[in-house]
């Protein structure tokens, strides 16, 4: 397999196309859709029950699934675009990547079932920490290993996801095939495949910094006039109280999912045009080896 990760050409191509429009609003759209969900569902409550806590998850699933969504259609352009064919608008992508939804909820259910138990497996732990006395040395001691973990599975959660969005728009909606090949992906090119992917993380990771840096700085300086002038306008429209507060409250989820959507936009596509490549020849690479095979068997029969 070439080493396409270390050469500059892919990386090159992969920016040129993450400032197209056609895709850029693709995924500005699966974002916007994501953050829309996550703040209707995660917003509000005070999060001392576990109905809150389980809303909370619902919420984060059913924006991850939002995601999924979009970025199949992101693949699904992305593919066409390398095939040469003509890139269909961000609505055919959608409804490609809709057309693929049994594949899209079937594939990471396990997933989610295990972010589950491990999220119970959480809340049980930290739960010893309301014992006296030892209950404080139970949480200093069990705080970092949590973050560790919790850190491993966010990054595991984000490949995850490019990953099956571009195997299910290279498959068929074959749910059983896609499983197949992602497992078999995993069990014989995990390498290559995380310095596909986690070289699109880390240019995701410096645009958040050099980005996110000073509008952190500017939201907080914006956060405290607000709270000096107009504190109870703001708990309104964070809190969605009252019809006029119902509204704000939409209306600022969409404006803080364009300003997200302008940020992680070209390192998303980026990503995905990444890991597209390497889905395209770990394919070539099967089928070349598929083709040798048979070449054998027919030298072998004659």
């Amino acid at each position: 397999m070439t080493q396409r990760y270390l050469q500059v050409e892919p990386w090159w191509m992969a920016i040129q196309n993450a400032l197209k429009p056609t895709f850029l609003m693709t995924m500005a759209l699966s974002i916007l859709g994501s953050v829309v969900i996550f703040g209707l569902l995660c917003m509000g409550g005070d999060g001392n029950d576990f109905s809150d806590i389980l809303q909370y998850f619902v919420g984060v699933v059913l924006s991850l699934l939002c995601f999924l969504l979009g970025l199949t259609g992101l693949a699904h352009q992305l593919h066409q675009h390398m095939e040469g064919q003509i890139v269909p608008n961000s609505a055919e992508a959608l409804r490609f990547a809709w057309g693929r939804m049994r594949a899209l909820m079937m594939l990471p259910a396990w997933g989610i079932g295990l972010l589950f138990a491990v999220l119970l497996g959480e809340l049980l732990l930290l739960s010893l920490a309301n014992i006296p006395g030892l209950g404080l040395i139970w949480l200093s001691v069990l705080a970092v290993p949590l973050l560790l973990l919790n850190t491993v599975i966010s990054i595991v959660l984000i490949l995850a996801l490019f990953n099956i969005a571009v195997r299910v728009a290279l498959s068929s909606d074959d749910v059983n095939s896609i499983k197949m090949a992602l497992w078999t992906l995993i069990r014989e090119r995990l390498p290559t495949l995380l310095l596909y992917n986690l070289g699109g993380v880390l240019v995701t990771c410096i645009a958040a910094i050099v980005v996110l840096s000073p509008l952190w700085l500017g939201a907080q300086m914006t956060l405290s006039l607000i709270d000096y002038t107009a504190q109870q306008a703001l708990l309104e429209i964070v809190d969605a109280i009252g019809f006029w507060g119902s509204i704000a409250h939409l209306l600022g989820l969409v404006m803080a999912g364009l300003l997200l959507a302008a940020v992680v936009s070209v390192p998303g596509i980026v990503i995905t045009h990444m890991t597209l490549l390497a889905h395209l020849e770990f394919m070539g690479d099967a089928g070349a080896q598929e083709a040798g095979t048979s070449v054998e068997e027919d030298e072998a029969e004659t």
